[in-house]
């Protein structure tokens, strides 16, 4: 199914260790509808994409790398503006967590499911917007279980990226999101395979 194209939307891809036979590293991406008007901007669309990355790099440690974005426009399959990084230009920090020396690094297809309410549905049910992270850190003490966060490494995502101060949308009604927030308990997302070994 096609991704909705009434919103801005960014296309955020990230680089991280994945310990296979056939490939040393994985990209994996994360999607935001944003709320506002186009960017108009190559320099806009830079700092948007490095805020919306900011919340992930902090949950992540320096083997996994912000490299690179798509943005499309409002109405548009075709991304306007696009950026590539070198791994290590924008590494992870771990700066969300409480304490990273609680912590250790997980299996890459492990991952963190970041949740944000946005309404009802038609049936009166509540809806949220979902991001999983991947290459998140473990408790030592609490297997299964992020490791302790300091304060609100996710607000950006609500209260404003960019210039423009964009936030994340329900990307068919535009509904913005409320407050985001990342369950304790850890999830598993498969990735896409990697190229296959040379025989």
């Amino acid at each position: 199914m096609a991704d909705p194209t009434t919103y801005n939307r960014f296309v955020l891809k990230f680089e991280s260790p994945y310990a296979r036979r056939d490939t040393s590293t994985q990209q994996w991406t994360v999607k935001f509808s944003m709320s506002g008007e186009e960017v108009t901007s190559q320099s806009d669309a830079d700092a948007t994409a490095l805020d919306l990355a900011g919340p992930i790099l902090a949950l992540t440690e320096g083997g996994t790398s912000f490299v690179g974005y798509l943005y499309y426009a409002p109405g548009s399959d075709v991304n306007k503006y696009q950026a590539s990084y070198a791994t290590g230009v924008h590494p992870g920090t771990a700066a969300g967590y409480d304490s990273p020396s609680s912590c250790h690094a997980t299996q890459l297809e492990v991952c963190g499911l970041a949740y944000a309410y946005v309404g009802v549905n038609s049936k009166g049910r509540a809806k949220y917007l979902f991001k999983h992270i991947h290459d998140i850190l473990e408790q030592n003490t609490s297997p299964g279980n992020i490791g302790a966060l300091t304060g609100s490494p996710l607000s950006i995502w609500s209260t404003g990226c960019g210039p423009n101060d964009l936030v994340t949308v329900d990307p068919t009604t535009g509904t913005a999101s409320e407050a985001w927030d990342i369950h304790s308990a850890l999830y598993t997302r498969q990735l896409r395979r990697g190229q296959k070994a040379p025989s």
